[in-house]
């Protein structure tokens, strides 16, 4: 059993993957957690940590395909690691995996070519590389207005010393990749989770409890 948890920066997916992890533990169903991007444990991971830093260049620089090659190799250096969770048997639960990488990478794009860019994504990690997909993906719903703020509160983070990576200080793109999100949320048939009421991001108990009740087992 796979488990992904997606949404945009800021959404709540370590806290969330995290808490999932420690009630299942709880239920006496082993599982183990995977975080992506693997920023100090990968070599592509290191080199994910460069390209949010811009030392790569700035985003409108790069195609799509670049960043989207980085964060796939970042996945498939922990490949056998991910298989061998599930040979024995563990639920395998992702803050963070493929979805992120098409969707965040096509927001980039114009509407009319996103399609076949997610197509070769998918074909990409799920395909050429050979990662499992994931049975249950759960979407947390938190709009970037929301978001942003929970982002600036942060620690300093392992990959930068930035309050904001390139991603996260463009507002128009993490605009635009909360709403490629949702979209692709109800094309794939993701479980979505509202996680703001009133404009303020729910109490991470009250998330939880709405991502229990949505386990698939």
């Amino acid at each position: 059993m796979i488990i992904a948890f997606e949404g945009i920066d800021g959404s709540g997916k370590g806290t969330q993957s995290a808490a999932l992890a420690g009630y299942l533990n709880e239920k006496g169903a082993d599982n183990v957690l995977f975080s992506f991007p693997d920023y100090e444990g990968t070599l592509f991971g290191g080199e994910v940590a460069k390209y949010l830093n811009g030392g790569y260049g700035d985003m409108a620089s790069l195609p799509a395909e670049f960043p989207a090659m980085l964060y796939a190799l970042d996945r498939f250096e922990m490949k056998k690691d991910i298989e061998a969770a599930l040979k024995a048997g563990k639920i395998v639960i992702f803050d963070r995996y493929v979805p992120s990488n098409f969707v965040y990478q096509a927001a980039k794009l114009p509407e009319k070519a996103r399609v076949a860019f997610i197509d070769w994504v998918k074909k990409m990690e799920y395909g050429l590389l050979g990662l499992p997909e994931p049975d249950c993906v759960f979407f947390l719903d938190v709009p970037p207005s929301v978001s942003r703020a929970m982002v600036l509160k942060k620690s300093v983070r392992a990959y930068t010393s930035q309050k904001e990576d390139i991603h996260e200080r463009d507002g128009g793109y993490m605009e635009a990749v909360y709403g490629a999100y949702r979209k692709t949320a109800v094309q794939d048939g993701w479980r979505v989770i509202n996680c703001v009421e009133n404009g303020r991001l729910l109490p991470r108990d009250a998330v939880l409890a709405s991502i229990i009740k949505s386990l698939p087992f």
